[in-house]
């Protein structure tokens, strides 16, 4: 079953979210993030350009990794060009974005199924659940002209 919630700013979604980022936080002992496969396509070079200088209100850090941007400290970490998710139960629609997220202990994780190429946010689990999608509704304005992909993984 997927769940599909419309959220407006202030996006107060209490859910399970989620993701595995190993280094999002840039803390002390955090590595950068990986680049995705993808992270210098012409469209993720178009992503980056859109990119707000603002997400939760934490300002935008210098990154020097391809098709990556991040905010604040522990950051908020956006990588464009990641590896498309295979099927899951867990989807979040955010102002008609299609989202697959998961969570640890560090950070909350998503991850769209319906843009080409795929983008994963990964927020700190710092910032509290229920204001963690607002970084979608934030980012949204950048991630949604990508190209609409017809793969549908939400089960």
């Amino acid at each position: 079953m997927s769940r599909r919630v419309t959220t407006a700013r202030p996006a107060l979604v209490a859910l399970g979210l989620g993701l595995a980022l190993g280094g999002c936080g840039f803390g002390p002992g955090s590595d950068p993030p990986t680049p995705g496969p993808d992270a210098g396509s012409a469209a993720c070079t178009g992503l980056l350009e859109r990119l707000p200088k603002r997400v939760l209100d934490r300002e935008r850090n210098d990154l020097d990794v391809a098709g990556s941007a991040a905010w604040g400290d522990p950051a908020i970490v956006l990588r464009c060009g990641v590896p498309a998710p295979g099927p899951s139960a867990n989807c979040l629609e955010v102002n008609q974005l299609e989202w697959i997220f998961t969570e640890t202990k560090d950070v909350f994780r998503f991850v769209t199924h319906d843009r080409i190429p795929a983008v994963e946010v990964t927020v700190p689990t710092s910032i509290d659940r229920t204001m963690a999608s607002g970084a979608l509704v934030d980012l949204e304005p950048a991630v949604k002209p990508l190209p609409e992909s017809e793969a549908d993984p939400c089960q």
